[in-house]
């Protein structure tokens, strides 16, 4: 997608709201935000729900299961 930054969710129930409607079953990905933050990554507030971030590399993400 053209987006200018990630859209993350605040939450985990915002998440898989957002992710419903694309697909019956959306993967939800987990960001530790603290370390990315740490390590120069910036985030901004988008909304009382939605935060956004420069490109997040894939150390800092995993799996909710």
């Amino acid at each position: 997608m053209s987006r200018q930054y990630v859209h993350l969710s605040a939450d985990q129930e915002t998440a898989r709201q957002v992710g419903l409607r694309r697909d019956s079953y959306p993967a939800i990905l987990k960001v530790d935000a603290a370390a990315a933050n740490a390590d120069g990554i910036h985030f901004y507030i988008g909304n009382d729900k939605v935060w956004l971030s420069d490109p997040i590399p894939p150390e800092y993400i995993s799996m909710l299961v």
